[in-house]
């Protein structure tokens, strides 16, 4: 393929990128070794991960209130939703409150900020990983996931992401709500999917840090506005602009009441974790395309297979984009179901890992990893296999360097 410089705007987006994980990475490094330690020391070094005291005494009040709470949910295996919106509002009520009242009495700690992220994030990243996937999850129900409350307490509970725990997390108000549902999926990987990444190679580490500009545009909601405006849906464009603010507010306050190197440090920094760590994962996700079928959904959504990590079935991730608004418990079923579809359309499927080591393995280029991990459709030698993945992963549909041309009457379906 004939190598083509970066035009300006390309350079100035990889500078952008650059500077945001040069900041982040060194920091993020150092939290994630301090949570991946406390889960360790929770379990004294022994046994899997995740099975250790603070994890047990959480599946313990989760059972002990179950038969109390799942009458409010309309799925019994989501009554640990309620538990966990409690736990959240109290918990980083107390310790971002905590970390304000020590900063404006003693200053700044560098301590106290690598204290506060880690409590925030978890021991091995769990609660930072409940409150994404759960973000995720009412940003495609909403209230419709509970049943017998009050108005007032369905709305509290369905919008409690959006509106209150996000923000400690760089959620913006409707950043999910509007931008992953309404556009994300709308579009799924193509031109008008503003974090899409199809109109540039996946295997290359200097167009990620480009992309991880696009994913901050999104994550600030200012990219979504002029695509709902063009689309004529103002109320979108309005829901995305108090969004905004809102952040922007939550942040001003603090800077103002505390200090302004306190809201860039402990507000400001998860706001850059959160473009930095989804980008990383968005760009996983969706990393290949078939060159023969472009619009292929099951080549164009990675799934892993008996993975090393999978939260409430999201590996299944062809499942999530074709039937979005489907319940995670049923996830499994429609997979099973559609095996023979998977088959036929030569899907993307890998086994035995996890999407955050598949990023790594993708951008280094790491493809002898890769055929490790993958299940192929035929049987292939192996530099038949690394040329099948090359393909995929450097297949481009729009943009510049398009190389591959979508049908149109595909393309509008």
């Amino acid at each position: 393929m004939k190598h083509q410089l970066m035009t300006l705007s390309e350079g100035l987006q990889f500078l952008i990128g650059l500077f945001i994980i040069l900041f982040e990475l060194p920091f993020y490094v150092i939290i994630t070794f301090f949570s991946v330690m406390w889960e360790k020391a929770d379990r004294l070094f022994k046994g899997k991960p995740r099975t250790g005291i603070m994890f047990q005494i959480a599946d313990w009040i989760n059972e002990i209130t179950k038969r109390h709470i799942e009458k409010y949910v309309v799925y019994k295996q989501d009554y640990y939703i309620i538990n966990s919106i409690l736990f959240l509002i109290i918990y980083m009520a107390i310790i971002f409150l905590a970390s304000a009242w020590y900063t404006s009495n003693y200053g700044f700690s560098i301590y106290v900020f690598l204290l506060y992220h880690t409590l925030r994030i978890g021991p091995e990243l769990a609660i930072y990983g409940t409150v994404q996937s759960l973000a995720h999850k009412e940003c495609h129900s909403g209230t419709e996931q509970f049943q017998n409350l009050p108005k007032l307490v369905l709305w509290i509970l369905g919008n409690i992401f959006c509106w209150f725990i996000g923000p400690f997390y760089g959620l913006l108000p409707y950043s999910m709500k509007i931008g992953h549902s309404m556009n994300h999926h709308k579009y799924s990987n193509s031109e008008k999917d503003v974090i899409c990444n199809s109109d540039m190679e996946r295997d290359s580490i200097i167009n990620y840090i480009r992309y991880v500009t696009r994913f901050l545009f999104y994550s600030t909601n200012i990219s979504l506005i002029p695509v709902f405006y063009n689309d004529k849906n103002y109320k979108q464009v309005f829901q995305l602009m108090i969004g905004i603010v809102y952040q922007v507010f939550f942040f001003l306050i603090f800077a103002q009441k505390i200090s302004y190197f306190f809201a860039l440090s402990f507000i400001g920094y998860a706001f850059l974790e959160n473009v930095f760590f989804i980008s990383l994962y968005n760009w996983t996700w969706h990393a290949f395309i078939d060159p023969d079928e472009p619009t292929n959904e099951y080549v164009n959504s990675i799934t892993i297979v008996d993975g090393t990590y999978n939260v409430i079935d999201r590996d299944l991730h062809v499942v999530h984009h074709a039937y979005p608004g489907v319940h995670w418990s049923k996830y499994r079923q429609i997979f099973e179901n559609d095996r023979d579809i998977y088959t036929k359309k030569k899907g993307t499927l890998f086994k035995q890992t996890q999407a955050k080591e598949l990023f790594f393995l993708i951008i280094f280029k790491r493809y002898d990893k890769m055929v490790e991990k993958f299940i192929f459709p035929d049987n292939m030698s192996y530099d038949e296999k690394v040329t099948f993945l090359q393909k995929r992963l450097r297949s481009i549909t729009w943009g510049r360097k398009q190389n591959v041309f979508i049908n149109e009457n595909k393309k509008s379906s």
